[in-house]
């Protein structure tokens, strides 16, 4: 087996990262998120890549009003912020931009409450990943509707429940394993849970 350098591993993250920046320049936003996805897929850590990703998901969401979107951006701002030794100017820039996609976010959870006065949202996030492709999922807990939506090289489920059951947290995890099984036949990769 061949494992190249470390250094050519840097090189080959920088011009994904840079294909994204380039694509995002050219409002090619899924193009963009797709090139910086990649590049995360060698470093997690990587910043420019990291909040290259988090733009392009909030360009998409002005532009498609999409919460999916919302959500996978403040995810990658706060995982930046959480992350020891970032730069000054990546911490600067994250800030900047999960202001806005909180702003957002409050805008969304006002909307919803709205619709349905008497439940009590819980937003979670699904994360999932294949070898080939750079596909992500992404759960959000809001009411008792399963919605799916494919976009792209992007393949989003949204997981709908009601709170207020005493076994809220079993209902869940035996709903999401009935989930995980059913997209287990139709989708390639495993999936795993994360508060957003």
């Amino acid at each position: 087996m061949f494992i190249s350098p470390y250094i050519q591993v840097v090189e080959v993250m920088s011009v994904l990262s840079n294909q994204a920046e380039s694509h995002l320049r050219l409002n090619e936003f899924n193009d963009a998120a797709n090139r910086a996805t990649e590049a995360l897929m060698f470093d997690a850590h990587h910043e420019k890549s990291r909040i290259r990703r988090a733009k392009a998901e909030l360009a998409l969401y002005k532009k498609k009003n999409c919460i999916i979107v919302l959500a996978q951006a403040c995810h990658d701002l706060e995982f930046l912020l959480d992350t020891p030794d970032v730069s000054d100017n990546a911490i600067e820039s994250a800030e900047a931009l999960l202001d806005e996609a909180n702003g957002f976010m409050k805008r969304e959870k006002e909307k919803m409450a709205e619709e349905s006065p008497i439940a009590d949202f819980d937003f979670m996030i699904l994360v999932g990943n294949s070898n080939m492709n750079f596909p992500f999922l992404i759960g959000i807990v809001v009411s008792a509707v399963i919605f799916s939506v494919v976009d792209s090289s992007v393949t989003t489920v949204i997981v709908c429940l009601a709170e207020g059951e005493a076994e809220f947290d079993a209902n869940h995890s035996k709903l999401y394993d009935e989930i995980h099984k059913g997209l287990r036949k139709v989708y390639p990769y495993q999936t795993r849970r994360c508060a957003l």
